[in-house]
């Protein structure tokens, strides 16, 4: 085990379909020391610098959570203001993710054109062209838009798209 600690996820398939998602953490809880007794402000700041993935996945998780231990209303503008940005962050994240280390555990050069493309996403996505610019992240790594990937509900529908892309991913 590394000293930051482990995250590990494990899938049990049943049939062709995932039936379970374990999840375990061996990582030091580090946020709760050093945020205790610190104002909403200062909290706000400090989350998304804590950790190097999903910082604003946990700037809003904290807006959220203060917002509801405060008592204050939550309405459905924000939570889906706040659903945008951490989409927006969670493919930004995963595209660079693919773009960057999957050439390399292959053996093949990344595109540094579709990494500057993943890396424009802007979180938040509130903008009339972020749909656009996710679909073309989503084809630069998957060779199709989202719906398309993610829609393969089978582990042979999914190998048959594997085997005809021609991306790394």
């Amino acid at each position: 085990m590394r000293p930051e600690g482990e995250l590990r996820v494990g899938l049990r398939v049943e049939r062709g379909r995932i039936a379970r998602v374990d999840i375990a953490s061996s990582r030091p809880d580090i946020a709760g020391a050093m945020l205790q007794g610190r104002q909403r402000e200062e909290v706000q700041a400090a989350l998304p610098l804590l950790f190097s993935v999903c910082g604003r996945s946990q700037s809003v998780a904290g807006a959220l959570a203060w917002a509801v231990a405060a008592g204050e209303p939550i309405g459905p503008e924000t939570l889906d203001r706040c659903a945008r940005a951490v989409s927006a962050e969670m493919i930004r994240e995963s595209a660079c993710r693919v773009l960057l280390e999957w050439p390399r555990w292959l053996g093949e050069t990344a595109d540094g054109a579709a990494i500057a493309a993943a890396r424009g996403v802007v979180a938040g996505g509130s903008d009339a062209g972020a749909g656009a610019r996710h679909q073309a992240v989503a084809r630069a790594c998957f060779e199709a838009g989202g719906a398309t990937w993610i829609g393969q509900r089978t582990l042979r529908e999914f190998d048959r798209w594997l085997d005809a892309g021609s991306t790394v991913a």
